[in-house]
Protein backbone atom coordinates (compact mmCIF):
# COMPACT_ATOMS: atom_id res chain seq x y z
CA UNK A 1 0.00 0.00 0.00
CA UNK A 2 2.86 2.31 0.78
CA UNK A 3 4.79 1.71 -2.44
CA UNK A 4 1.21 2.35 -4.45
CA UNK A 5 0.99 5.89 -1.96
CA UNK A 6 4.71 6.50 -3.72
CA UNK A 7 4.23 5.63 -7.15
CA UNK A 8 0.81 7.64 -7.14
CA UNK A 9 2.96 10.71 -5.58
CA UNK A 10 5.32 10.21 -8.19
CA UNK A 11 2.80 10.23 -11.11
CA UNK A 12 1.07 12.95 -9.73
CA UNK A 13 4.54 15.13 -9.61
CA UNK A 14 5.35 14.22 -13.15
CA UNK A 15 1.84 15.60 -14.58
CA UNK A 16 2.34 18.68 -12.53
CA UNK A 17 6.00 19.12 -13.68
CA UNK A 18 4.44 18.93 -17.49
CA UNK A 19 1.68 21.04 -17.21
CA UNK A 20 3.79 23.29 -15.99
CA UNK A 21 6.45 22.96 -18.93
CA UNK A 22 3.60 23.12 -21.05
CA UNK A 23 2.44 26.59 -19.65
CA UNK A 24 5.96 27.65 -19.68
CA UNK A 25 6.47 27.00 -23.59
CA UNK A 26 3.04 28.45 -24.40
CA UNK A 27 4.00 31.51 -22.62
CA UNK A 28 6.96 31.94 -24.44
CA UNK A 29 5.80 31.43 -27.94
CA UNK A 30 3.37 34.01 -26.95
CA UNK A 31 5.88 36.49 -26.25
CA UNK A 32 8.18 35.60 -29.43
CA UNK A 33 4.57 36.15 -31.27
CA UNK A 34 3.59 39.10 -29.91
CA UNK A 35 7.54 40.47 -30.33
CA UNK A 36 7.74 39.27 -33.97
CA UNK A 37 3.89 41.02 -34.55
CA UNK A 38 5.07 43.98 -32.92
CA UNK A 39 8.16 44.43 -35.40
CA UNK A 40 5.85 43.70 -38.46
CA UNK A 41 5.90 45.96 -40.93
CA UNK A 42 2.82 48.16 -41.55
CA UNK A 43 0.95 48.60 -44.68
CA UNK A 44 1.45 52.55 -43.87
CA UNK A 45 5.41 51.99 -43.72
CA UNK A 46 5.39 49.90 -46.83
CA UNK A 47 3.04 52.32 -49.24
CA UNK A 48 5.35 55.70 -47.50
CA UNK A 49 8.15 53.89 -49.00
CA UNK A 50 7.17 52.86 -52.30
CA UNK A 51 5.34 55.99 -53.18
CA UNK A 52 8.68 57.73 -51.93
CA UNK A 53 10.79 55.68 -54.06
CA UNK A 54 8.17 56.25 -57.65
CA UNK A 55 7.67 59.54 -56.44
CA UNK A 56 11.10 60.48 -57.41
CA UNK A 57 11.46 59.17 -60.58
CA UNK A 58 12.41 61.25 -63.24
CA UNK A 59 10.46 61.02 -66.79
CA UNK A 60 11.25 61.60 -69.67
CA UNK A 61 10.15 60.98 -73.21
CA UNK A 62 10.39 56.67 -72.48
CA UNK A 63 9.23 56.67 -69.37
CA UNK A 64 6.59 58.87 -69.43
CA UNK A 65 4.27 56.34 -67.42
CA UNK A 66 2.03 56.09 -64.61
CA UNK A 67 1.30 52.52 -64.54
CA UNK A 68 2.72 49.99 -62.04
CA UNK A 69 2.53 46.58 -61.34
CA UNK A 70 4.33 44.20 -58.76
CA UNK A 71 8.15 43.02 -59.63
CA UNK A 72 7.00 39.07 -59.92
CA UNK A 73 10.91 38.32 -60.63
CA UNK A 74 12.07 39.63 -57.41
CA UNK A 75 11.43 36.22 -56.10
CA UNK A 76 13.75 34.83 -58.39
CA UNK A 77 16.70 37.84 -58.70
CA UNK A 78 17.17 38.75 -55.42
CA UNK A 79 19.78 36.28 -53.88
CA UNK A 80 21.25 37.31 -50.63
CA UNK A 81 24.65 36.11 -51.27
CA UNK A 82 24.68 38.28 -54.56
CA UNK A 83 24.13 41.20 -52.21
CA UNK A 84 26.16 40.36 -49.17
CA UNK A 85 23.57 41.71 -46.65
CA UNK A 86 26.39 40.09 -43.90
CA UNK A 87 28.43 43.33 -44.56
CA UNK A 88 25.04 46.12 -44.71
CA UNK A 89 23.00 44.03 -41.82
CA UNK A 90 23.28 42.71 -38.48
CA UNK A 91 21.97 39.14 -38.18
CA UNK A 92 19.38 40.46 -36.40
CA UNK A 93 18.27 42.59 -39.23
CA UNK A 94 18.85 39.28 -41.61
CA UNK A 95 16.10 37.54 -40.12
CA UNK A 96 13.77 39.88 -40.40
CA UNK A 97 14.48 40.74 -43.93
CA UNK A 98 14.33 36.81 -44.44
CA UNK A 99 10.73 36.46 -43.09
CA UNK A 100 9.55 39.84 -44.66
CA UNK A 101 10.78 38.05 -48.06
CA UNK A 102 8.58 35.17 -47.31
CA UNK A 103 5.96 37.23 -47.97
CA UNK A 104 7.15 38.22 -51.70
CA UNK A 105 5.08 36.25 -53.38
CA UNK A 106 1.79 37.55 -51.58
CA UNK A 107 2.46 41.09 -52.06
CA UNK A 108 -0.47 42.88 -54.14
CA UNK A 109 0.05 46.61 -54.97
CA UNK A 110 -2.97 48.65 -53.42
CA UNK A 111 -4.61 51.24 -55.85
CA UNK A 112 -5.60 53.26 -53.36
CA UNK A 113 -2.49 53.64 -51.30
CA UNK A 114 -0.15 54.50 -53.84
CA UNK A 115 -0.04 58.70 -55.36
CA UNK A 116 -0.32 59.00 -58.82
CA UNK A 117 -0.15 55.72 -60.06
CA UNK A 118 -2.40 53.27 -62.15
CA UNK A 119 -2.10 49.55 -60.66
CA UNK A 120 -1.92 47.15 -63.44
CA UNK A 121 -2.78 43.52 -61.72
CA UNK A 122 0.11 41.37 -62.53
CA UNK A 123 -2.54 38.74 -63.53
CA UNK A 124 -3.79 40.75 -66.61
CA UNK A 125 -0.15 40.84 -67.45
CA UNK A 126 0.31 37.65 -67.25
CA UNK A 127 -2.78 36.41 -69.52
CA UNK A 128 -0.73 38.98 -72.14
CA UNK A 129 2.19 36.65 -72.02
CA UNK A 130 0.01 33.60 -72.25
CA UNK A 131 -1.78 34.27 -75.21
CA UNK A 132 -3.07 31.23 -76.57
CA UNK A 133 -4.58 32.13 -80.61
CA UNK A 134 -0.43 32.92 -80.94
CA UNK A 135 -1.44 35.83 -82.98
CA UNK A 136 -0.15 38.07 -80.57
CA UNK A 137 2.97 38.68 -79.01
CA UNK A 138 3.07 40.45 -75.11
CA UNK A 139 3.69 44.31 -76.18
CA UNK A 140 0.92 44.17 -79.20
CA UNK A 141 -1.42 42.96 -76.34
CA UNK A 142 -0.35 45.41 -73.94
CA UNK A 143 -0.56 48.05 -76.33
CA UNK A 144 -3.96 47.46 -77.20
CA UNK A 145 -5.09 48.06 -73.08
CA UNK A 146 -2.64 50.67 -72.20
CA UNK A 147 -1.27 51.98 -75.38
CA UNK A 148 2.61 52.79 -76.04
CA UNK A 149 3.47 53.67 -72.29
CA UNK A 150 5.15 51.52 -70.53
CA UNK A 151 4.93 50.61 -66.66
CA UNK A 152 7.20 49.98 -63.71
CA UNK A 153 7.35 47.17 -61.30
CA UNK A 154 8.46 47.80 -57.66
CA UNK A 155 8.65 44.80 -54.98
CA UNK A 156 7.73 44.42 -51.64
CA UNK A 157 10.32 46.88 -49.59
CA UNK A 158 12.06 44.73 -47.19
CA UNK A 159 13.30 46.89 -44.23
CA UNK A 160 15.66 45.95 -41.52
CA UNK A 161 14.68 45.48 -38.02
CA UNK A 162 15.07 49.15 -36.75
CA UNK A 163 12.71 50.31 -39.99
CA UNK A 164 15.76 52.96 -41.03
CA UNK A 165 16.95 50.69 -44.07
CA UNK A 166 15.29 49.44 -46.78
CA UNK A 167 16.01 47.33 -50.21
CA UNK A 168 13.20 48.00 -53.03
CA UNK A 169 13.70 46.91 -56.55
CA UNK A 170 12.29 49.34 -59.00
CA UNK A 171 12.57 48.38 -62.82
CA UNK A 172 10.61 50.16 -66.04
CA UNK A 173 9.80 47.86 -68.92
CA UNK A 174 8.94 49.66 -72.31
CA UNK A 175 7.60 49.30 -76.23
CA UNK A 176 10.61 48.02 -77.96
CA UNK A 177 11.78 50.58 -80.62
CA UNK A 178 10.47 49.86 -84.06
Amino acid sequence: MKQNFHILIIICFLLLSCKKNETVEKNKAVENKFIIEKKLVSEKEIYEVINVVLGSINYDELSDSNFVTEDVFMKYNFKENDYKLDTLFTKKDIQFIRKQFNEVENFRLNQNLLKNMVVIPKDTLSKFQNDKSGKHNFWDNYTKKYGNKGFYTIGLPLFSYDKKTVIITIGFHCVGLS
